[in-house]
């Protein structure tokens, strides 16, 4: 049987300590699959700004984020692509995270998200939800969650 094609693969990321292993998966991916790479950057650190209530929506804004450690990430990012000669889309998205990556994912058709697991305790989870339980009950695709190092026992 042959293995069904990749052709749009949505790369998650978030800047957490689990980044640099997403990106790594992703161009591990490259390898085995010619897929176009959507890499999304999905800021939430104010999703209550955003309402449908109030005809506000959600979506892609302009790259330039005006924050210098997001736009250094960004650039290791594309630097590390670019050595291993990976082209991908970069999009940022503002507003609720698990909303926007889902939303992207439907758009481009994409057919594996790759994100990062993250370990946050019951209370936040219970405030803030969970982005990637939220993904994985939800996507129109496979997810593929990469572990941080430090969360894997040995």
């Amino acid at each position: 049987m042959k293995p069904a094609a990749l052709k749009n693969i949505l790369v998650a990321i978030d800047f957490s300590e689990a980044t640099p292993e997403v990106i790594a998966t992703a161009i591990m991916l490259s390898d085995t699959h010619s897929s176009k790479f959507w890499v999304v950057y999905a800021n939430d650190s104010a999703p209550f700004l955003l309402s449908a209530e109030n005809g506000d929506s959600p979506g892609p804004v302009d790259l330039d984020t005006q924050d210098t450690e997001v736009d250094n990430g960004l650039e290791k990012i594309k630097a590390q692509l670019s050595m291993a000669n990976v082209p991908a889309e970069f999009v940022l998205l503002e507003g609720p995270a698990a909303e926007n990556i889902l939303e992207k994912a439907r758009e481009i058709e994409a057919d594996l998200i790759v994100i990062g697991s993250q370990r946050h305790g019951r209370f936040y989870r219970m405030l803030f939800g969970d982005t990637g339980d939220e993904l994985t009950r939800n996507a129109p695709c496979p997810v593929l969650v990469v572990p941080h190092k430090s969360e894997q026992t040995v």
